[in-house]
């Protein structure tokens, strides 16, 4: 059974919300947030066209430990697709759309100063 997370995070939470706002700009439309079940949780589901996109949010402020990007293992993109099978099982009315998944990297103040967000369509 499908719940909604509460992000205690604070970074991840405004980091998910400039995502959002990104999203929303470049024309797609916000479907779920925070769609979770005991596998896994999808930040964001967007619809860009007809294509259903299950986006994962990542931020880093310091790439010290690796970049937003990097920290997205095996593990959790297995999680993030078991998830996503779940999200179509608990909404019939988007079976028959394609579907892709994309990242959202955001590493804020990064070696130029600045905050940088990166758009990764069909990342796996």
């Amino acid at each position: 059974m499908p719940w909604r997370l509460t992000n205690s995070n604070t970074k991840g939470s405004a980091a998910e919300k400039l995502a959002l706002r990104y999203l929303k700009r470049n024309r797609l439309k916000h479907v779920d947030s925070n769609f979770a079940v005991s596998c896994g949780e999808l930040d964001l589901i967007m619809l860009d066209g007809s294509t259903l996109v299950f986006i994962e949010v990542r931020s880093r402020s310091k790439s010290r430990f690796g970049s937003a990007i990097e920290s997205i293992t095996a593990s959790k993109i297995k999680k993030i697709k078991k998830t996503a099978q779940w999200f179509l099982q608990c909404h019939a009315k988007y079976h028959h759309r394609p579907c892709r998944f994309d990242v959202i990297a955001i590493t804020y103040n990064n070696a130029n100063g600045q905050d940088r967000l990166e758009w990764i369509k069909g990342a796996f």
